[in-house]
């Protein structure tokens, strides 16, 4: 089971709400992949790592978002306070 499939056990969601809440939580990490490698603010695969906080808000899914940006590529180190595609 899932970190997310755990979380949405526990505030007693049913598979209706699980998969509607995964589903809005990937299109989250598409838009920060995508925003994050179009802005021209960020030099992707360059090896360099920048703040999580420039495009990631600290709140209660976002672990569950980081998780889905790791699949995607991108890799976070120091805890997650730092960031690099």
């Amino acid at each position: 089971m899932s970190e997310l499939a755990k979380y949405a056990k526990d505030k007693g969601m049913n598979l209706e709400q699980y998969k509607a809440l995964e589903a809005e939580l990937e299109q989250t990490a598409d838009r920060i992949l995508e925003n994050a490698k179009n802005c021209g603010k960020y030099a992707i695969d360059s090896g360099m790592y920048y703040p999580t906080s420039e495009i990631l808000d600290d709140g209660e899914y976002t672990p569950y978002i980081r998780q889905m940006l790791k699949r995607r590529g991108m890799e976070f180190i120091e805890n997650g306070e730092l960031w690099r595609a």
